[in-house]
């Protein structure tokens, strides 16, 4: 008896122990939560900088293919002055700031994001001002503002997790960058990149086959990690889903734990940090048009879908100083629809935007033929082999001079800038797929699609700007006073959705949420709406948002992922999914490495 008498105490005194540990460890970790790794992970070697911003994301490389203007495409796009997708920060997080923004958090942010920030262009450039405080001040750029940019991506995250639910971490990188690489500059004239508050760009799209119109859509790899797809354990996902870079000049409000104190709403003349990520975390998926966001010229009331620079698949993103074959100066086809394409429509005649993506690969294809648009000579067989140049390319002025010529390509891209310039000309529409629960598969649980519950809205898009402006128009939902660009006659505050306008005034998030009525989170019910009708599962939800029913992930050398066997791609209707990362035809395309961010124009 003596033995077991013993071992009971004593196997308590060890739980006990344990318990004690494990309830230290973790007020360290909450107390002290700087102390494990540092508030401010180094970047990761992988991604370099170009003038302090992030110059690329490495994402695997597709086998090649058989390269033509037919070929499989890629997806990848760019826009500048945006607040449009997405952030990082580092890994740890405050349990204090979690229960500020409101109580109920269904879900770790850190289990959803996987955050780095990387402050260094900014503090390599006040280091070269020396000791001098005056000249410090005058960058307006405030010492703290690294600690302050981390603690709004983390409440920026913490809200976006109260409304989703992640089966994999999405991978972010942020930094700041300075504009026009003169932390001393501060005119606007001299700099118009003063204007800029924050851009982000999704790296990388994979093609998804519906099954229901035998299309491919190009889905973003944040999208796609939360979906039940067959085949993604075989993906080489990019090291980073999104990259955001964030303006150091911008006068900033940190959130009520700001130098002003706390309580206290954000002065006059100041911009949400908070706010801005959201938006920009958001468009890692919203937003993500490619059938008619394009314009080859501004000075032209035209616009196309987004084209392929490159033939591979998924394009590749390297260095602006390895572009060639990525640089927009090839054009192999036009881009495949994106999934957010899957739900945009005319207004009027329920038309999908896509099939204009469809007809204009058709006058292309037609055009090609007839010989009215000339290849370029045939590449080196070395350059070939170095993923250089690859045959099938077409001159991308050739190809749109030629849609001018033709009466039915005119019409069609002449009809996609009316339709982007019309107030209330398009409709997102989060009912138009899957189809209905005629597949015995149940649709999306979430409290706008339970058994029984109205329809999600179908809301209007941003199509009242005048001229087109891309990364702006279509990619945003309509202001409440369609088109109108004064903040004062067009309240963000009069609707729930005004985290997805396409501008921001001088108000911060929470008096924005109280005067709006929108969820504690911010995010409006027509914006939860759009991201579950694309995939995403919503917070409250039983289980998972379930695609595999309905579509089947395309590995990159053509096979699908259940069936494992060659697929052949037919274009027509299908459209590629990438860019012309970087052609510079319109001043307001901003050209850059093959990854697309979209525009958020800035009150001033």
């Amino acid at each position: 008896m003596w033995p077991h008498t013993f071992a009971f105490p004593a196997l308590a005194l060890a739980r006990l122990l344990i318990t004690a540990c494990t309830v230290h460890l973790c007020l360290l970790l909450v107390v002290h939560p700087m102390s494990m790794s540092g508030a401010f992970p180094a970047p990761s070697p992988k991604l370099p900088t170009v003038r302090g911003r992030p110059a690329s994301v490495a994402v695997a490389r597709a086998r090649p293919t058989t390269p033509s203007l037919m070929s499989k495409p890629t997806a990848h796009i760019r826009f500048e002055n945006s607040l449009r997708r997405l952030v990082l920060s580092s890994s740890h997080h405050s349990s204090s700031h979690r229960q500020r923004v409101f109580s109920l958090i269904n879900q770790d942010p850190n289990s959803a994001f996987d955050l780095s920030l990387d402050c260094s262009a900014v503090t390599s450039a006040l280091d070269e001002l020396g000791d001098d405080p005056s000249a410090i001040s005058a960058t307006g750029i405030p010492p703290n503002q690294c600690q302050g940019v981390e603690r709004s991506i983390r409440r920026a995250m913490q809200r976006i997790a109260s409304e989703f639910r992640f089966r994999r971490p999405i991978t972010l990188h942020v930094s700041m960058f300075i504009p026009c690489e003169d932390v001393t500059v501060n005119d606007e004239e001299q700099c118009s990149e003063l204007n800029l508050l924050a851009e982000a760009s999704i790296t990388q799209r994979l093609p998804v086959r519906h099954l229901d119109d035998d299309q491919v859509y190009m889905y973003p790899t944040a999208l796609l990690k939360q979906l039940d797809f067959d085949g993604l354990d075989k993906v080489e996902w990019p090291e980073y889903d999104v990259v955001m870079q964030i303006n150091a000049k911008r006068n900033w409000w940190f959130g009520p734990d700001d130098a002003q104190g706390a309580g206290t709403d954000m002065p006059e003349g100041m911009r949400d940090l908070e706010l801005t990520c959201m938006h920009e975390i958001l468009h890692m998926s919203y937003g993500d048009d490619l059938s008619m966001t394009y314009q080859p010229n501004d000075k032209l009331e035209v616009v196309t879908p987004y084209y392929e620079s490159a033939a591979s698949d998924p394009l590749p993103i390297e260095l602006e100083g390895t572009l060639a074959y990525n640089d927009g100066a090839n054009f192999f086809r036009f881009s495949r629809p994106s999934i957010w394409d899957r739900f945009t429509r005319v207004t009027d005649t329920a038309t999908a935007i896509r099939d204009y993506s469809a007809n204009l690969t058709r006058v292309v294809d037609r055009l090609i033929t007839t010989g009215a648009i000339q290849p370029r000579p045939v590449a080196s067989a070395s350059a070939m082999a170095a993923g250089l140049l690859q045959p099938g390319a077409y001159d991308p002025g050739s190809v749109f001079d030629a849609l001018m010529g033709d009466s039915e390509g005119q019409r069609l891209i002449s009809e996609l800038y009316q339709l982007g310039t019309t107030s209330g000309a398009v409709v997102f529409d989060p009912t138009a797929w899957p189809p209905s629960a005629a597949t015995g598969v149940p649709q999306t649980r979430g409290s706008s699609s339970r058994p029984g519950a109205a329809d999600p809205p179908v809301s209007p898009m941003e199509t009242g700007i005048s001229p087109f402006t891309p990364g702006s128009s279509v990619s945003h939902f309509g202001m409440p006073t369609p088109g109108d660009t004064d903040v004062n006659s067009a309240p963000l505050n009069s609707s729930a959705e005004f985290l997805m306008f396409w501008r921001a005034g001088s108000i911060s998030l929470d008096r924005l949420i109280r005067e709006s009525g929108a969820p504690a989170s911010g995010i409006g019910p027509a914006t939860k709406a759009a991201m579950v009708a694309m995939g995403f599962t919503p917070a409250e939800a039983y289980g998972w948002n379930e695609r595999r029913a309905w579509a089947r992930l395309e590995l990159d050398d053509g096979r699908d992922a259940n069936a494992g066997e060659e697929i052949d791609i037919e274009m027509f209707g299908e459209l590629t999914s990438s860019p012309a990362s970087g052609l510079p035809l319109a001043p307001r395309f901003v050209c850059g490495l093959g990854f697309l961010s979209l525009l958020f124009q800035l009150l001033l």
